[in-house]
């Protein structure tokens, strides 16, 4: 108990308080992203410090594992990267320790507790499967042997089993997690088999292609809501066919309340797919001067993705450390797919870059977006880097001029290709 009286936080509870300011930071649209509040930054010290008093490393709990898989969430929002390197084995260890990477071991903990084990160790594989950049897993497939997290909410797992209401396509934050999975597994399984042994061009190139197959089933199998092109939810069922202005205002502003993580997630495993289908057909990028049209259609993907990543970036406010992980890619495919031959250039080398430019151009304002020099939503910038912007004249159906009326041209119009 504590001096007042009520009981003393358990390091999960610390850590599940944190988690709750951390959700509600990042779904705060009128704060930046970019920036650290002093209650996130509070939060996390609590959290760890509760850990610490818990002697984590010396009593394994399970309690101990969902704080560090919960904070992994947080990490890169506070900056400590190096932090998230050292508890993740951590939390690994702890779990093998509780036996909770072993599927017979589960099915003696009660049901809802076994569900817990899965969702929380998945969460620990993940992390350590899909890092950006790449390093070498402390965990293999062979290792472990638990089933995938139930598609159900934490309302429809009971003692006796799982009792779904709704339909297996209804919004269920499950669905992101097994995803995620499913993306782990490919990367994983990708790695292992291309240092297992060397292999010949002929079989790296079917390695790469099965592997960007089972990237492309994962989107497949998305949920409507996950899919990157959809923009709305799967609304309740009306109550007669006849029923009108479906749903009401009062019913549409709470499922849109009950669902505000769909679009943060949506946009999430759009980044991350296409992340992955970039490094994996990468892979072959020293082969893209071949004319052959599978490596063609590899480099048309790694392209594609790549301008994808910076589309949604821009479009939906995507952290910049995000982009950080990928800009080595970009470079890289940008300077094989100028290069006739697939070598690289040199300084005083020429090329007809044409449409490339827009590449070269969004790249280098967002690196200068970063540093702070430049600002997407400031029309003042572009109009001092180009006066010519900052007096429009519109020319009408009778041929006369008129001014353009506001709103200003902003950087992050050119960027995307909008305008209004």
């Amino acid at each position: 108990m504590t001096s007042s009286g009520s009981p003393a936080r358990t390091p999960s509870r610390s850590v599940a308080v944190f988690n709750d300011n951390v959700a509600g930071y990042e779904n705060d649209v009128s704060g930046s992203r970019t920036s650290r509040p002093d209650r996130v930054q509070k939060w996390y010290d609590c959290a760890l410090f509760y850990l610490h008093k818990a002697d984590f490393l010396h009593v394994p709990d399970l309690r101990t594992v969902q704080s560090i898989a919960i904070l992994t969430n947080c990490f890169n929002i506070v900056g400590d990267f190096n932090l998230y390197l050292t508890l993740i084995p951590v939390a690994i260890r702890i779990a093998k320790i509780l036996k909770i990477d072993c599927e017979s071991q589960l099915r003696r903990r009660p049901l809802v507790e076994q569900e817990i084990c899965r969702r929380t160790w998945w969460t620990l594989v993940i992390c350590e499967w899909l890092p950006v950049p790449y390093r070498p897993p402390c965990i293999h497939e062979e290792d472990f042997d638990v089933n995938l997290p139930a598609i159900a909410n934490d309302d429809e797992i009971g003692p006796d089993g799982v009792f779904r209401t709704l339909p297996l396509s209804h919004p269920r934050p499950v669905h992101y997690h097994i995803a995620m999975i499913r993306a782990a597994q490919v990367k994983y399984r990708f790695r292992t088999a291309l240092k297992a042994r060397p292999l010949s061009r002929a079989n790296v190139v079917r390695l790469v292609t099965g592997a960007d197959e089972d990237l492309a089933r994962i989107i497949d199998d998305l949920p409507p809501y996950l899919h990157a092109d959809s923009d709305e939810l799967l609304l309740p069922v009306p109550p007669s066919p006849s029923a009108q202005s479906w749903p009401p205002p009062a019913i549409g502003e709470a499922w849109d309340a009950a669902f505000s993580w769909v679009p943060r997630q949506r946009l999430l495993i759009s980044l991350v797919l296409l992340n992955h289908r970039m490094a994996i057909n990468n892979t072959l990028q020293s082969s893209w001067s071949d004319e052959s049209i599978l490596l063609q259609r590899i480099r048309s993907i790694c392209m594609d993705s790549s301008s994808a990543m910076i589309t949604l970036a821009l479009q939906d406010g995507v952290e910049l450390e995000f982009l950080n992980t990928c800009r080595r890619y970009t470079a890289n495919l940008l300077e094989y797919s100028i290069s006739p031959d697939g070598t690289k250039g040199h300084g005083d080398d020429i090329y007809w870059l044409a449409s490339c430019t827009k590449l070269v151009t969004t790249v280098a304002c967002m690196q200068l977006v970063e540093k702070k020099l430049l600002d997407l939503d400031d029309a003042g910038v572009v109009e001092q880097l180009s006066p010519e912007l900052k007096h429009i004249r519109i020319l009408q159906a009778d041929g006369t001029l008129v001014d353009k009326k506001t709103p200003r041209i902003t950087l992050r119009m050119p960027l995307m290709h909008t305008g209004k």
